[in-house]
């Protein structure tokens, strides 16, 4: 998982919900459920993109980004 460090990126914990702040791209974190739980031992259930970003109209806004590819059907194949 190369040099990744879980213990240089910020987070926050709030009962079973732990939010990750990062400055990397969601693109960039591949495999982010296994590496968290190789480092901590704690079991990742979900993932979810939390990613605030700047409109056309330059209004703040959070979007979120579900794993996956939501769309396709049970037995379909990514693509």
């Amino acid at each position: 998982m190369g040099n990744w460090n879980p213990g240089v990126i910020r987070s926050q914990l709030n009962g079973y919900v732990r939010l990750l702040e990062h400055n990397k791209g969601i693109v960039e974190e591949d495999h982010l459920d296994n590496r968290w739980e190789e480092a901590t031992s704690k079991v990742v259930d979900e993932i979810i993109f939390l990613n605030k970003i700047t409109t056309v109209t330059n209004r703040p806004t959070l979007t979120i980004h579900p794993v996956g590819v939501p769309h396709l059907k049970e037995g379909d194949v990514p693509p």
